[in-house]
């Protein structure tokens, strides 16, 4: 079985490399509460992965989260990362 890898333009957030565990987790509950807030029920698939990203941190975990947000519908994946973007802004 093919081992999951993160490509390096999703390398933003939570993927990014090298992170602590437990700053991962922090980035991710902060991707979490956006989906739940803007996306509400649309979310509910992107924040069970999410949640499960959260209490596994395994890569197949992270890969999962990228590809619930690549299945979002356009406008709703644009309003998770800006929203994910401003809110994480240094």
């Amino acid at each position: 079985m093919a081992r999951p890898v993160i490509r390096l333009a999703d390398s933003w957030g939570p993927f990014a490399p090298d992170l602590e565990p437990g700053e991962r987790v922090a980035r991710l509950r902060i991707l979490r509460a956006i989906a739940h807030l803007l996306l509400g029920p649309r979310g509910l698939n992107l924040q069970g992965s999410i949640r499960a990203a959260e209490q596994h941190r395994t890569m197949g975990r992270l890969s999962d989260v990228l590809s619930e947000i690549d299945a979002l519908a356009a406008k709703d994946r644009r309003n998770v990362l800006t929203s994910y973007a401003a809110v994480t802004r240094p």
